[in-house]
């Protein structure tokens, strides 16, 4: 598998040191999950990248995003960011509310971009690191704060390994039901069960010396058929809404199991970018403190009914896929 460009979703498989075949790949989309709707999810926004790729092409990046503050989104880094340079600036990037379609609804600009110091797109081994694959955008827009209605709050502690979260983004792309039957890319949830990286190895037939230590800033999922787009949330919503981490991608093993129709399978383990962890850096980057986000009123503006429609089948049709 080749490297394609940056705001696209894989980059390419490489042998590591110790001979195990793994892919350390970006989010692609949820696979098998169900539409979602946007109004049951009003900390969501959609982030959309528009530049100029080589030979003057318009190309744009999707990514997901979650509203902690009327100014203040979570993302992922990969988004925005390269090796140690920003490749995408402020102005190329718009902020995208109320609806289930992406590029449906209202568009707002963004005043900032704040990538995590320690992210760095391509190491050594040609892998991101998704220990600090984190991002904040920066809004300072008095429609934009009218029209959104909840924040979402950070979880304090650990997950419960024992109960399924949910992930939600516009990755899936699906025909629609008006009379084009254009594809559009349509706000998808699902759901996924995290674990440990030992217990995935047990389970799936592959062997690695890493630990839960090499994952320290991460979650993991076993499922990477369960991921959502880039930048989208691990959340909890068994009571309220907790956000727990940031999607940002897979490593992909070589099973030593026999199935029924070959003799290997690429296992995908999926990563996910701990909030935890990184409570600290983002109350120093937001000025926001932490009893704000772990425990600050979700309501943060006076919601107005967006000027368009949410459901299947009217909107913009994407040439992109």
């Amino acid at each position: 598998m080749s490297c394609i460009p940056w705001y696209a979703t894989y980059c390419e498989a490489r042998k590591t040191p110790r001979g195990m075949n793994t892919t350390r790949a970006m989010v692609k989309r949820i696979k098998n999950g169900d539409v979602a709707d946007i109004s049951k999810l009003p900390f969501m926004v959609g982030l959309y990248t528009s530049l100029k790729a080589e030979g003057g092409i318009e190309t744009f990046g999707v990514c997901g995003g979650s509203i902690i503050s009327e100014k203040h989104i979570l993302t992922a880094a990969h988004c925005f960011k390269k090796k140690s340079s920003m490749v995408v600036e402020p102005s190329q990037v718009k902020v995208l509310l109320g609806s289930n379609i992406f590029l449906e609804c209202k568009k707002f600009a963004i005043t900032n971009i704040i990538p995590h110091e320690k992210y760095d797109y391509m190491l050594e081994n040609d892998s991101p690191n998704f220990g600090y694959d984190l991002a904040i955008v920066e809004i300072d827009n008095k429609e934009y704060r009218n029209m959104i209605s909840k924040k979402i709050n950070i979880m304090a502690g650990d997950p419960n390994y024992s109960e399924p979260l949910e992930i939600a983004g516009w990755g899936a792309v699906r025909r629609t039901s008006d009379s084009t039957g254009t594809s559009k890319r349509v706000l998808t949830k699902g759901t996924v069960q995290l674990k440990h990286i030992k217990d995935i190895s047990s389970e799936q037939g592959f062997v690695t010396t890493k630990s839960d230590s090499d994952f320290e800033n991460e979650y993991l999922s076993g499922n990477k058929a369960e991921l959502g787009d880039s930048g989208g949330p691990l959340y909890a919503s068994n009571d309220g809404f907790l956000l727990v981490g940031i999607t940002v991608g897979y490593t992909t093993y070589l099973s030593s199991k026999t199935h029924p129709s070959d003799t290997e399978k690429n296992i995908d383990v999926a990563s996910y970018v701990s909030m935890k962890k990184h409570i600290k850096w983002i109350t120093k980057k937001t000025g926001l403190s932490e009893n704000y986000l772990y425990k600050g009123p979700t309501g943060v503006g006076s919601p107005t009914k967006p000027n368009c429609d949410s459901h299947l089948g009217i909107g913009y049709t994407l040439a992109y896929i």
